[in-house]
């Protein structure tokens, strides 16, 4: 599993990559090795977010906060699980704030309900100082979530990029180094 984790606190940051690295060691015969990048700002993270299958995120001194980093991943169509490791900032009265301004507009797949349907079950809360026993208990959650994603294919243009999922492509063909590819939604 392909972790991400971004804490511009450096110390807390190695701290964490620790944890993720002997959780590994001891699931590597269950769950196999979790492959872990470690991000200290949010353009480093922002730049191949889809890799990723969980993200532990604590952005707290930036322009950027962690719960404004999760819109951006969420935003940018991830659909990992996000678990928001709480410290300084309490990332669950800002997220039951950001609830409360989402308008309930009562039609079930609207933007409005889809995003309040993931900020309330795609983002998961971790507090500092990490417990073992909690942080095993998130990957169990994400390595649940990773089981239950059908994967999407990446399509590169020339100026961007799609995540779709297989189902959602009615043809390809071969157009020089190309391909032209035709999806259920134009």
């Amino acid at each position: 599993m392909h972790i991400a984790l971004c804490d511009d606190n450096i110390a807390d940051r190695k701290q964490m990559e620790r944890l993720l690295e002997r959780a590994s060691d001891r699931r590597i015969h269950t769950t196999g090795v979790f492959y872990i990048d470690s991000y200290g700002n949010v353009d480093a993270v922002m730049r191949s977010p889809m890799l990723y299958e969980a993200f532990f995120i604590d952005m707290t001194s930036g322009s950027v906060n962690g719960f404004q980093l999760a819109r951006k991943l969420i935003d940018a169509g991830v659909t990992a699980p996000i678990i928001l490791c709480v410290s300084t900032i309490n990332y669950r009265a800002i997220i039951d704030a950001a609830l409360a301004q989402v308008p309930p507009d009562g039609v079930e797949n609207s933007n409005h309900e889809i995003l309040r349907r993931k900020l309330k079950t795609q983002i998961q809360y971790l507090s500092k100082p990490i417990r073992v026993a909690e942080l095993d208990d998130m990957l169990d959650y994400a390595i649940d979530q990773k089981s239950k994603t059908v994967p999407t294919i990446e399509l590169r243009g020339e100026k961007d990029t799609l995540y779709v999922y297989e189902d959602e492509i009615m043809y390809a063909e071969k157009n020089g180094n190309y391909a032209h590819v035709a999806l259920t939604e134009g």
